[in-house]
């Protein structure tokens, strides 16, 4: 490690203390969007409460892992530089606790995408392999970490981080990519219909440049300055961003009702209805809908409502219905 310097404690410690900070304030986050879901969608099916129980556990340990580390270099070893060339084994721990949380949500978001490609293992198989890239190069981040004992030993293994933040990257993207695609080709051309598609692949873009871009910089700052703690920061919030990521797309549906269809809106326990003029011009998926019936081919918007609401329709034309479900949405 360079010598005991302002600069030295800056790119460190200080790098360190900021990625605490943030990790802190989105585990509040994390939270807060957990009491929210668990009041507004308990009746969510079992496995949807099993994944957010199981992220928000995770991010609870994430969060007290995350401090331990900080503890250890800022009061275990106080003014001890050359301890900030060591590896705490909560350090170590940290990336497979990262790892299992980034698996779990991408698992949820693979599985959307498996819905609106009508279970199609050439548009959701590349993802899944991806995925599972990342998941195994994570682990073996983890076990690396263990064994190397030192900062300083890290570049030995900067090909296996390469390949699991490229994975992560390559994996959200083609996720954001393939449900706009979907959701694109499944508007009425009816205004509210559109609208809350629009909405849908708005939140589905952010969400995935936003984790795409922790996971780069993680990288690009890993593999130009590894003997500091400025890859550590952004390290540290890459679960949390993804835990919010997750429990935002779901905590907003009932919010995107009110940029619904333009006609009759129907939503029961387990299906959600919605009838919407069609343009001509499309021949896409819309084309497999049947006119006044759910299709069972069609595409299907992720959204999971739980209250049954009317809405006045405002115009007339063709209908055609389409349904989501609530198994997984």
């Amino acid at each position: 490690m360079p010598p005991n310097t302002q600069h030295t404690y800056d790119a460190t410690l200080g790098a360190a203390l900021i990625g605490l900070t943030l990790t802190s304030i989105l585990y509040g986050l994390t939270s807060l969007q957990t009491f929210f879901y668990y009041t507004r969608y308990y009746k969510d099916n079992a496995i949807l409460k099993i994944l957010v129980s199981w992220t928000w556990i995770l991010d609870t340990v994430h969060t007290a892992i995350v401090g331990h580390i900080l503890y250890y270099y800022l009061v275990t070893n106080y003014n001890n530089p050359p301890a900030l060339n060591l590896i705490v084994w909560s350090l170590a721990l940290e990336v497979g606790i990262t790892t299992f949380a980034t698996v779990a949500v991408q698992s949820f978001f693979i599985w959307r995408v498996w819905i609106l490609s009508r279970r199609s293992w050439l548009i959701t198989g590349p993802i899944i392999i991806l995925a599972f890239i990342a998941f195994v190069s994570g682990l073996a981040c983890m076990a690396e970490a263990f064994m190397l004992g030192t900062i300083q030993n890290l570049i030995k293994i900067e090909w296996v981080v390469g390949v699991k933040h490229g994975s992560i990257a390559a994996a959200d993207i083609g996720i954001a990519a393939t449900q706009c695609w979907y959701l694109h080709f499944s508007r009425t051309g009816t205004k509210r219909t559109d609208n809350m598609i629009n909405t849908l692949m708005i939140y589905t873009i952010n969400r995935g440049i936003l984790n795409s871009i922790a996971a780069v910089a993680d990288l690009a700052c890993f593999l130009a300055m590894p003997d500091n703690f400025v890859w550590l920061a952004f390290n540290l919030i890459m679960a949390k961003l993804y835990s919010n990521s997750l429990l935002a797309t779901l905590n907003t549906r009932n919010a995107l009702l009110g940029r619904g269809a333009d006609t009759d809106l129907e939503v029961t326990k387990g299906t959600l209805h919605i009838s919407g003029s069609r343009r001509n011009r499309h021949t896409n998926a819309l084309s497999d809908w049947e006119v006044g019936k759910p299709s069972t081919q069609g595409v299907q918007l992720d959204l999971v409502l739980d209250t049954t609401q009317q809405m006045t329709k405002e115009e007339s034309g063709s209908h055609v219905s389409f349904a989501a479900r609530v198994e997984g949405c």
